[in-house]
């Protein structure tokens, strides 16, 4: 039995303290419905402060601080056992007493957390697209999230999801209307990460992928507009900001007769081999999805892009957000494995359709 004292929290992790002395395996047992709390507060806060992992010691601090001792420890415990986070020890010279120290870190690569992730994302996404400036009521912010249909929620997670972003500072609630907080530095960090598949792409078609083909900031974020925001600046400097974070670019400041101006290459990081080595499995298997979504189609195979979009979700081997998925739809493209058409009307959007080549 637990007893909740207080709505304080650590990002977005409950603070909740044991009732009654509890057996080991009880304790890590009721300990499973915070696990999803506790894993995205941790991601929350490598995010906002651009660390790829946390310190042992740090995250057991501010655990114990907010669930108390035996919860914190059995908490911990089971997400390492379900291999929601890793650790390593890590020796460390200025220890002098062989003290060695240990880094934890998210496995993105597990499902589980992975759903957990592509959820948040999502719930990110639409707002930030549909109700970026827009207060909503509770009723409202749902129907906006559900009208892509491309997750369910559970009407009783309704609520907890909508604490969660409120917590962690992604939405500001004034009475009892929702609007996403533009200001906040978390948001602009995910929403950045979210696109950074876009800085990869830009950065390739404009091949400023060495520091003797540097680019300039200003037309990698032009390039950014173009094919992988949608039109959308602050996305694709938000983007470039975080990548800069992770070191996925570096980017210097060049003099010139008019002044200077920043300037910008893609570095040869971990990220970028993953996405190679995945690329070829990856658009693979979006062949297959595509030809199997159009054994249906009435209009010569062409799908429009949300279905197949919507189709990308529930499946973890495209990624969790809708910046990875187009930057799979490119590369796919590129390959030919795809093909792209295009609709313009004048005074709309354009619409994408995408299909298998026909043999």
């Amino acid at each position: 039995m637990v007893e909740k004292i207080s709505e304080c929290l650590w990002n977005d992790v409950q603070f909740i303290t044991p009732k009654e002395t509890m057996s080991e395996p009880d304790e890590i047992l009721q300990s499973l419905p915070y696990l999803p709390a506790f894993v995205l507060g941790l991601d929350h806060f490598l995010v906002r402060e651009g660390f790829p992992v946390i310190h042992e010691h740090v995250l057991q601090r501010r655990a114990v601080f907010l669930f108390g001792e035996q919860r914190a420890r059995s908490i911990y415990q089971l997400a390492l056992q379900r291999l929601w986070v890793q650790r390593q020890e890590v020796c460390d010279r200025q220890y002098q007493d062989d003290r060695g120290r240990v880094n934890v870190w998210l496995v993105e690569e597990n499902d589980e957390v992975q759903c957990l992730l592509r959820k948040r994302n999502h719930l990110i996404e639409v707002l930030y697209r549909k109700a970026k400036h827009q207060a909503l009521t509770h009723a409202e912010f749902w129907s906006k999230v559900e009208s892509s249909k491309r997750f369910l929620f559970k009407q009783d997670d309704k609520e907890e999801w909508i604490a969660l972003l409120l917590r962690d500072g992604l939405l500001k609630q004034n009475e009892n209307a929702l609007r996403l907080d533009l200001e906040s530095r978390l948001l602009q960090r995910l929403l950045g990460r979210m696109n950074i598949w876009g800085v990869v792409l830009a950065l390739r078609i404009l091949r400023g992928n060495s520091p003797e083909r540097q680019k300039t900031v200003a037309e990698t974020v032009d390039a950014m507009v173009k094919v992988a925001t949608h039109g959308n600046r602050e996305l694709a400097e938000w983007a470039i900001e975080y990548a800069q974070t992770i070191k996925l670019v570096e980017i210097d400041w060049q003099e010139t007769s008019e002044g200077g101006h920043e300037t910008i290459y893609l570095k040869r990081h971990r990220f970028v081999h993953m996405l190679d080595q995945r690329e070829a499995i990856v658009c693979q298997a979006l062949s297959q999805l595509v030809r199997r979504l159009s054994q249906h189609s009435l209009h010569g195979g062409w799908l429009p892009r949300p279905l197949v979009l919507q189709a990308m979700a529930e499946d973890s081997i495209y990624g969790y957000c809708l910046g990875e998925y187009d930057y799979w739809l490119n590369q796919a493209t590129h390959r030919k494995i795809l093909e792209r058409l295009t609709e313009r009307q004048e005074g709309h959007a354009p619409h994408n359709y995408l299909r298998v080549p026909v043999q």
